[in-house]
């Protein structure tokens, strides 16, 4: 249970910020990635095994939490 828990708070923190579309660079982003971009670096650097499992979970939340959003405002 403590897994699933982890998974909808994670969704609950980016669902907001994916609402709010940023450019940077020339590149459309959303803030919820610049936000998870930090921090995944941080574990890719104290684990790069641990890091990499982390940054693939977070691609696919993210994933999850853009088309939810894009559905929603249509």
């Amino acid at each position: 249970m403590h897994v699933f828990g982890i998974i909808f708070l994670f969704l609950a923190a980016i669902l907001p910020l994916n609402f709010w579309s940023v450019q940077i660079f020339g590149v459309q982003t959303t803030m919820a990635a610049m936000m998870v971009l930090p921090v995944l670096i941080y574990w890719l650097l104290l684990d790069t095994a641990l890091g990499m499992g982390i940054v693939g979970a977070a691609v696919l939340l993210l994933s999850t939490a853009s088309i939810y959003c894009s559905v929603r405002c249509l």
